[in-house]
């Protein structure tokens, strides 16, 4: 009998082994051997299965009889651990967990500074214009991501930024939705604080530096964690201006995967996906408590 073909999950212990036809119905199983690459079907009886076979060579048949202990089954599935150094050993998943790692680091750090300091302009300072300033930016939400695509590229050519770091970088160190965030969160600080700090002496940067920024930790850590998330994933803008191997995110590295000429290696590529959100799980694990309280303040009126 040949073996099973498009088997749903094996688990296996030495040469016996018990397969599931269908994963939804884990009763509906059978008891297989696997002998010279074959697998055979097993009727198990009591706490021993009892296997024949019957083998042709030489054009005489011999039979074979074989008693194995189900105690010797393996019940559960088996990981296989070598998937994660082969991801290592097949791709230079090194560098890009470097370039992953450095790009949305610069670029959180980036947006958290032009967002809080845009952010507190528009809440606090006095200007000419600057209800409508602000209205004019929020409006470039509005403009969809694949009609600035081609002029930011051009741009990045003009500047001969391509395949570089800074194209990776620049770009995104600016948010109009995070902007507005956080302004809308510094309207909530009471004025009467900045009031007394500048009756003490201090300047609109000092107020916002240790008044205004010691008050919005939840806002920010909201914001750290939504910044270092869109930027780990970041995809399309990396897959246009990046050309060599060296200078590949993650995302684009994992999308190696797909594309080789032996199909798509779904084991590296799950496993390479598992490593990839590490870092996103550790951010949230640290920024857990201001991230709710932020998401929660966020909603609060008056």
């Amino acid at each position: 009998e040949e073996p099973y073909k498009n088997k749903i999950r094996i688990v296996y212990k030495g040469d016996l082994f018990k397969i599931w036809k269908n994963w939804w119905r884990p009763w509906d199983k059978e008891y297989r051997i696997k002998i010279d690459s074959k697998s055979y079907k097993v009727e198990p009886k009591g706490g021993t299965a009892k296997i024949e076979i019957i083998r042709e060579s030489n054009g005489k048949h011999k039979r074979i009889e074989k008693i194995i202990p189900l105690s010797q089954m393996y019940h559960g599935i088996k990981p296989i651990w070598s998937n994660y150094t082969k991801v290592i050993e097949v791709m230079p998943f090194a560098r890009f967990y470097f370039n992953s790692i450095f790009v949305a680091i610069c670029v959180t750090i980036g947006q958290v500074i032009t967002s809080a300091m845009s952010g507190y302009a528009f809440s606090r300072l006095s200007f000419p214009g600057r209800d409508k300033l602000f209205m004019g930016y929020l409006a470039t939400m509005m403009i969809p991501y694949a009609v600035i695509i081609v002029p930011l590229y051009i741009l990045m050519n003009w500047l001969h930024w391509i395949d570089t770091y800074r194209a990776l970088i620049v770009p995104t160190m600016f948010s109009a939705y995070e902007t507005f965030m956080l302004r809308q969160f510094f309207m909530g600080i009471p004025v009467d604080l900045e009031d007394a700090a500048k009756i003490d002496g201090c300047n609109y940067f000092r107020i916002f530096l240790h008044i205004i920024l010691p008050l919005s930790k939840p806002a920010l850590a909201t914001l750290t964690v939504f910044t270092f998330m869109g930027s780990w994933i970041n995809f399309m803008w990396v897959l246009i201006v990046i050309n060599s191997v060296k200078m590949k995110t993650l995302p684009v590295g994992l999308a190696y995967f797909q594309n080789t000429g032996f199909g798509t290696q779904y084991n590296l590529l799950m496993a390479g996906a598992v490593m990839a959100t590490i870092p996103i799980i550790i951010i949230f694990i640290f920024t857990q408590r201001f991230f709710v309280e932020g998401i929660k303040m966020s909603g609060l009126k008056g």
